[in-house]
């Protein structure tokens, strides 16, 4: 009897102590997923889905990692899951369609169309084929302004597209075609600013020798 009686209590403090556990672990994980969001809003006042993406994706992973889910937190992983695949294919076609504007500008010789391209933040930077590297908008927006001023308009079509979104920055590469068949490889870096793309890095070097020569 007081064998039984001394199992029962130690089944029962293990049952406590695992059940404090748990419910700690809880708590941290909310406690955490709430501080992230709280910097995502501060951050984005516009509560922009791709923006949410990393907010999205810890907590995705916080429910995966939970043994026992409830019908609640099934049906909030499969809203997730969907919510996360729609937010990155915004993003992807948000990019596309900045490059498309970009060398739709540089195309045009548009310095309008082009300084709404680039953040207006300080650490922007771009380097032009056989130029020191620009830092600084004004700097940077001074030297499109120079290149249309004293270039003919030329189509530059990009070709061999690949981007890489990492949170709320993107790379994008590239090669840039000339019409007299030069090519350029590019680099442009874009970062998520209020709900929009902001390039700011631009970087081309030309191609004189290709794999295999």
């Amino acid at each position: 009897s007081s064998l039984v009686v001394f199992l029962f209590i130690s089944l029962l403090s293990l049952h406590f102590r695992f059940s404090a556990g748990w419910q700690t672990s809880l708590f941290r994980r909310d406690f955490a997923l709430t501080i992230m969001h709280q910097n995502l809003r501060v951050n984005d006042d516009d509560a922009d889905p791709v923006s949410q993406l990393p907010l999205m994706e810890a907590e995705l992973e916080a429910l995966k990692s939970t043994q026992k889910k409830s019908e609640v937190e099934e049906n909030r992983l499969s809203d997730l899951t969907i919510a996360i695949q729609d937010s990155k294919n915004a993003a992807e076609f948000g990019i596309r369609r900045s490059q498309v504007e970009f060398y739709n500008a540089f195309s045009e010789q548009d310095l309008g169309a082009m300084e709404q391209l680039w953040s207006t933040q300080p650490d922007v930077r771009c380097i032009h084929p056989g130029i020191a590297c620009l830092d600084g908008h004004k700097a940077v927006i001074q030297s499109w302004a120079l290149i249309f001023a004293n270039a003919p308009k030329f189509t530059i079509q990009p070709s061999r597209t690949r981007i890489n979104i990492c949170g709320q920055t993107a790379l994008c590469s590239c090669v840039e075609e000339t019409p007299d068949g030069g090519k350029l490889e590019c680099l442009n870096v874009y970062r998520r600013e209020r709900g929009t793309w902001k390039m700011i890095l631009h970087m081309a070097s030309p191609i004189i020798i290709t794999k295999g020569e």
